[in-house]
């Protein structure tokens, strides 16, 4: 017992001067890509807005990042890639492609998008921290299950309370339904859109009232074709159910299941992309319902 603990102990002071040693191998004036998994140093994003990747298949023959080209293998078995020009400032998807199966990055935290769980490497806009996390009060992120009758399936909301919501009991809301785009889900927003910190920090500021909003699956998360299905039918198909979930179905349930003002003045709706095409489909069948 006393060699093993001897053995464990002489392994952790070993540790930091292992670490030290891989951060000199880093590239030059690169940080670690914000969505890696605790402890994970690669994806690396460069100051001109580059993306630098490392993946360790020593077996495989070739492999890519999705978007970007093929890797080179390196002599310790790892292969490396650098963005061939500056990534545009934000979010972006990628996919590990290995031999031709593609999978996401085991160092990095999921999102769904792209029809699937993927990665993510996120280039920071310069000059703006709108979508930050800040020390302000910072409000609740929770999940609602509810059976649609529409689609004889389980569903959730994902659903945003202010940071006040819990201290004011008796306090109603107004409440936003905000949609993702194709092939994303319910958590996107949430996720890598940010809309919680966007939403803390507008509303710290002053410029946006306390509000609730709800983020729900709008039908759009892959597309295919039904057998002798055209493209034309199926695109009209595609997330066609989900105006009348959100109407009969989703606000009853909000709004039996938390604090909401209920008149058409404090209800609206938006979304992107796919999503911003779910909202206009709604909200002009419906305008004795949504004010925006």
């Amino acid at each position: 017992m006393k060699s093993v603990l001897k053995l464990v102990f002489s392994s952790l002071l070993a540790l930091p001067l292992t670490v030290n040693a891989q951060q000199q191998n880093f590239p030059e004036g690169t940080v670690r890509n914000e969505h890696n998994i605790n402890g994970a140093e690669w994806p690396r994003i460069g100051k001109d807005n580059r993306a630098y990747f490392r993946v360790h298949a020593p077996n495989a023959q070739k492999v890519e990042i999705s978007f970007r080209g093929e890797m080179t293998k390196e002599a310790d078995g790892y292969w490396t890639l650098v963005s061939k020009e500056p990534e545009v400032e934000g979010f972006h998807y990628y996919q590990i492609i290995v031999d031709g199966v593609s999978t996401a990055d085991p160092d990095g935290k999921p999102f769904f998008g792209m029809g699937r769980w993927v990665s993510g490497v996120e280039i920071p806009e310069k000059g703006v921290d709108y979508y930050s996390i800040k020390n302000v009060p910072h409000g609740l992120i929770t999940q609602s299950l509810y059976y649609s009758n529409i689609r004889k399936e389980w569903r959730r909301a994902i659903v945003y309370t202010p940071a006040e919501y819990d201290k004011n009991p008796s306090k109603k809301y107004p409440v936003l339904y905000l949609q993702h785009g194709m092939g994303e889900n319910e958590t996107s927003w949430a996720n890598q859109g940010k809309m919680n910190f966007i939403m803390d920090n507008l509303i710290a500021e002053g410029k946006a009232k306390p509000m609730i909003v709800v983020m729900d699956n709008g039908n759009i998360e892959s597309f295919y074709l039904l057998p002798g299905e055209t493209r034309e039918n199926a695109m009209e198909r595609f997330g066609g159910q989900f105006p009348d979930i959100l109407v009969k179905e989703i606000i009853p349930h909000i709004e039996s299941n938390f604090r909401t003002l209920t008149d058409r003045e404090n209800r609206a709706m938006a979304g992107l992309s796919w999503g911003g095409l779910l909202t206009f489909n709604t909200t002009l069948n419906n305008l004795d319902k949504f004010a925006g």
